[in-house]
Protein backbone atom coordinates (compact mmCIF):
# COMPACT_ATOMS: atom_id res chain seq x y z
CA UNK A 1 0.00 0.00 0.00
CA UNK A 2 1.81 2.78 -1.04
CA UNK A 3 1.79 6.42 1.33
CA UNK A 4 0.41 8.83 -1.63
CA UNK A 5 -3.07 6.61 -1.40
CA UNK A 6 -3.41 8.13 2.10
CA UNK A 7 -4.49 11.62 2.41
CA UNK A 8 -2.18 13.81 4.88
CA UNK A 9 -5.26 15.13 7.10
CA UNK A 10 -5.78 10.41 7.70
CA UNK A 11 -2.11 10.67 8.54
CA UNK A 12 -2.36 13.72 10.96
CA UNK A 13 -5.34 12.00 12.42
CA UNK A 14 -3.66 8.89 13.22
CA UNK A 15 -0.47 10.36 14.79
CA UNK A 16 -3.01 12.38 17.16
CA UNK A 17 -4.12 9.52 18.28
CA UNK A 18 -1.23 7.33 18.76
CA UNK A 19 0.31 10.55 20.26
CA UNK A 20 1.25 10.95 23.86
CA UNK A 21 1.50 14.57 25.17
CA UNK A 22 2.69 15.92 28.17
CA UNK A 23 2.22 19.41 29.54
CA UNK A 24 2.42 21.33 32.71
CA UNK A 25 1.00 25.01 33.77
CA UNK A 26 3.23 26.51 36.31
CA UNK A 27 1.62 29.61 37.68
CA UNK A 28 3.98 32.19 39.16
CA UNK A 29 4.56 32.81 42.40
CA UNK A 30 2.98 35.47 44.00
CA UNK A 31 3.82 37.01 47.33
CA UNK A 32 4.50 33.78 50.03
CA UNK A 33 1.71 31.79 48.67
CA UNK A 34 2.83 27.92 48.77
CA UNK A 35 3.75 26.90 45.22
CA UNK A 36 0.80 25.51 43.73
CA UNK A 37 1.10 21.98 42.00
CA UNK A 38 2.36 20.94 38.92
CA UNK A 39 -0.38 20.08 36.38
CA UNK A 40 0.56 17.48 33.36
CA UNK A 41 -1.93 16.08 31.46
CA UNK A 42 -0.91 12.69 29.42
CA UNK A 43 -3.25 13.10 26.42
CA UNK A 44 -3.11 9.81 24.39
CA UNK A 45 -4.09 6.21 23.24
CA UNK A 46 -4.60 2.90 25.40
CA UNK A 47 -0.96 2.84 25.69
CA UNK A 48 -1.32 6.30 27.98
CA UNK A 49 -4.64 5.11 29.54
CA UNK A 50 -3.11 1.62 30.57
CA UNK A 51 -5.19 -1.09 28.95
CA UNK A 52 -5.29 -4.37 30.23
CA UNK A 53 -3.41 -3.17 33.58
CA UNK A 54 -4.56 -2.14 37.22
CA UNK A 55 -4.65 1.25 37.81
CA UNK A 56 -1.62 1.19 39.97
CA UNK A 57 0.37 -0.34 36.97
CA UNK A 58 -0.52 1.85 34.25
CA UNK A 59 2.10 4.13 32.65
CA UNK A 60 0.83 7.38 34.08
CA UNK A 61 0.43 6.46 37.67
CA UNK A 62 4.14 5.34 36.99
CA UNK A 63 5.36 8.24 36.01
CA UNK A 64 3.49 10.43 38.90
CA UNK A 65 5.20 8.23 40.95
CA UNK A 66 8.28 8.67 39.47
CA UNK A 67 8.16 12.80 39.71
CA UNK A 68 7.30 12.99 43.49
CA UNK A 69 10.20 14.87 44.90
CA UNK A 70 12.06 15.62 41.96
CA UNK A 71 12.95 18.69 41.14
CA UNK A 72 6.29 20.90 33.44
CA UNK A 73 5.53 23.24 28.59
CA UNK A 74 5.22 20.32 26.15
CA UNK A 75 6.96 17.04 25.39
CA UNK A 76 5.62 15.27 22.07
CA UNK A 77 6.50 11.30 22.48
CA UNK A 78 5.95 9.68 19.16
CA UNK A 79 4.86 6.22 17.43
CA UNK A 80 6.71 4.45 14.54
CA UNK A 81 4.15 2.86 11.96
CA UNK A 82 4.31 -0.98 12.84
CA UNK A 83 6.09 -2.50 9.55
CA UNK A 84 3.60 -4.63 8.43
CA UNK A 85 2.01 -1.63 7.20
CA UNK A 86 4.83 -1.29 4.33
CA UNK A 87 7.43 0.59 3.87
CA UNK A 88 6.39 3.74 2.42
CA UNK A 89 3.68 4.33 4.84
CA UNK A 90 6.18 3.83 7.41
CA UNK A 91 8.17 6.36 6.02
CA UNK A 92 5.25 8.94 5.61
CA UNK A 93 3.95 8.13 9.15
CA UNK A 94 7.11 8.24 10.45
CA UNK A 95 7.96 11.69 9.73
CA UNK A 96 4.95 13.53 10.85
CA UNK A 97 6.39 13.35 14.22
CA UNK A 98 9.43 15.07 14.70
CA UNK A 99 8.11 17.62 11.52
CA UNK A 100 5.16 18.31 14.19
CA UNK A 101 7.52 18.75 17.02
CA UNK A 102 9.82 20.67 14.84
CA UNK A 103 6.73 23.07 13.60
CA UNK A 104 5.82 23.76 17.03
CA UNK A 105 9.07 23.93 18.50
CA UNK A 106 8.32 21.21 21.81
CA UNK A 107 11.42 18.74 23.24
CA UNK A 108 10.47 15.74 21.24
CA UNK A 109 10.57 11.73 21.87
CA UNK A 110 10.82 9.66 19.33
CA UNK A 111 9.04 6.41 20.19
CA UNK A 112 6.70 5.81 22.96
CA UNK A 113 7.52 2.26 23.27
CA UNK A 114 11.34 2.34 23.04
CA UNK A 115 12.48 -1.07 24.42
CA UNK A 116 9.49 -2.04 24.87
CA UNK A 117 8.23 -2.75 21.26
CA UNK A 118 8.38 -6.54 19.90
CA UNK A 119 9.81 -7.63 23.67
CA UNK A 120 7.24 -10.60 24.32
CA UNK A 121 8.58 -10.39 27.85
CA UNK A 122 7.44 -6.73 28.65
CA UNK A 123 4.14 -7.02 26.56
CA UNK A 124 0.81 -7.95 27.18
CA UNK A 125 -0.42 -11.28 24.95
CA UNK A 126 -1.83 -8.63 22.24
CA UNK A 127 1.96 -8.01 21.47
CA UNK A 128 0.73 -4.28 21.34
CA UNK A 129 0.47 -3.27 25.13
CA UNK A 130 2.88 -3.01 27.52
CA UNK A 131 2.79 -5.11 30.81
CA UNK A 132 3.70 -3.73 33.76
CA UNK A 133 7.52 -4.49 33.57
CA UNK A 134 7.34 -2.82 30.14
CA UNK A 135 5.92 0.82 31.25
CA UNK A 136 8.93 0.72 34.05
CA UNK A 137 10.74 0.28 31.16
CA UNK A 138 8.43 2.82 29.70
CA UNK A 139 8.62 5.34 32.41
CA UNK A 140 12.69 4.77 32.98
CA UNK A 141 13.54 5.88 29.56
CA UNK A 142 11.01 8.30 29.16
CA UNK A 143 11.58 10.30 32.67
CA UNK A 144 14.99 11.63 31.68
CA UNK A 145 13.06 13.59 28.70
CA UNK A 146 9.99 14.60 31.43
CA UNK A 147 12.60 16.11 33.97
CA UNK A 148 14.05 18.19 31.25
CA UNK A 149 10.54 19.74 30.68
CA UNK A 150 9.74 20.18 33.99
CA UNK A 151 13.40 22.14 34.21
CA UNK A 152 11.64 23.82 31.28
CA UNK A 153 8.98 24.86 33.32
CA UNK A 154 10.44 26.05 36.33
Amino acid sequence: MAAKSFPRAAFLRFAAGMTLLLTAALPGSVGAEAPKPVRILAFGDSLVAGFGLASRDGFTTKLEAALKAKGVPVLFAGMYAPPNLGPDYGKAFNALYPELAAKHAVLFYPFFLDGVAADATLNQADGIHPNAKGVDVIVARILPHVLKLVGKAS
